[in-house]
């Protein structure tokens, strides 16, 4: 009996080990909505709210807009108003309609801009998350209702800081000169919109570099 009771005490102690050990903590995966959550938990300049409300003939020249991007607390939501905003600049000087922000597209672009940073890859296939696989996937996980999907992914890097207007520019500039990517941005199917980012902060010898991964979801 004796025996008995100071094995199950040692197994007691060993899951108290484990259960507080790295390894273990580490199984306990954050959930993709989690992950956004706490990505776009800020104070924006620039709330969902806005997008309807605002006159964007007047956009920019929004002091918010104009401010220098802040790569170690960046406003995301800020910075997806500026892509938003050239986007529907370059389709409607081509004849389209603009497209209308939807923030379940916000939300699956934030996710593989993120996976995409942390997981060391550049694709529009997630490689180690079957359910979260493809932009059509994760647009219906993250609650989107619409039909078809598209999705534009880019890398920029900067060693000094623009303003968020000149940054979501050099975004929808990237995509433009790229004919797989314009297609998608002047594709007449789509009518709605939403973009996620990711930033890391490289402080090296002479200055810093700042990397900046950008996904832009299209709904039709």
């Amino acid at each position: 009996m004796i025996k008995k009771q100071i094995v199950v005490k040692w197994m007691f102690l060993l899951f108290v080990v484990f259960q507080h050990h790295p390894l273990f903590s580490q199984a306990k995966k954050t959930s993709p909505q989690q992950i956004v959550h706490e990505l776009l938990d800020c104070n924006t300049a620039f709330p969902d709210n806005q997008f309807s409300a605002i006159n964007w003939e007047e956009f920019a020249i929004l002091e918010e807009a104009n401010q220098k991007f802040n790569s170690e607390n960046p406003d995301y939501g800020l910075l997806n108003a500026c892509v938003v905003y050239y986007t529907n600049l370059y389709r409607t000087s081509k004849g389209k309609q603009p497209l209308r922000f939807v923030p379940e597209l916000r939300d699956a672009a934030a996710f593989h801009s993120h996976e995409m940073m942390n997981r060391k890859f550049f694709d529009h296939y997630h490689p180690g998350n079957s359910k979260y696989r493809r932009p059509l996937d994760r647009a219906t996980r993250f609650g989107y209702k619409g039909g078809s999907v598209g999705e534009n992914i880019a890398i920029l890097y900067h060693s000094k800081e623009p303003t968020y207007l000149e940054l979501g520019e050099e975004i929808v500039q990237t995509w433009i000169d790229s004919k797989p990517h314009r297609k998608n941005l002047l594709d007449f199917g789509y009518h709605s919109i939403g973009h996620g980012f990711a930033v890391h902060k490289k402080v090296q010898r002479g200055g810093s570099l700042v990397t900046v991964w950008a996904t832009q979801v299209f709904g039709g």
